[in-house]
């Protein structure tokens, strides 16, 4: 601790809780479980005073050569670790990637384009699948 009791560096273990995020409250083994490694490295790379133990780092395809020194940020590492790690997926994965993300696109321009040309009362049909 510094001199003011604020903590400097926390390393989190898999029992460790998040207290900050958007998955505050969540312990670092449940977003292993949610498969949410990009968050995690998200939290490695920019937030100073967090770092996780080599073990967990391992798990979220953090090597010791991408390491960064802590407390300390380095955002752009994660967006080239991001995109290392999607050069590594298979063709037949990525494009099927690529499609759910185009599918994903293609329903919410629909929505959006639902959303402004009908009435409230039919959006609510819409919605509850009575259409």
């Amino acid at each position: 601790m510094d001199i003011e009791g604020a903590i400097r560096l926390r390393t989190l273990a898999r029992k460790s809780v998040l207290w900050f995020g958007k998955h505050q409250g969540l312990s670092v083994q449940q977003l292993l479980d949610l498969r949410c490694a990009t968050y995690l490295r998200w939290v490695y790379y920019n937030i100073a005073g967090v770092s996780f133990s080599d073990e967990i780092l391992e798990e979220i395809t953090i090597r010791v050569a991408r390491r960064i020194e802590k407390p300390g940020t380095a955002p752009e590492m994660h967006q080239e670790v991001s995109k290392e790690n999607l050069q590594k997926i298979s063709f037949k994965s990525r494009s099927h990637f690529n499609k759910v993300l185009r599918i994903k696109k293609e329903i919410q321009e629909r929505k959006a384009d639902i959303k402004a040309t009908q009435h409230k009362d039919v959006m609510q049909a819409y919605n509850h699948n009575k259409m």
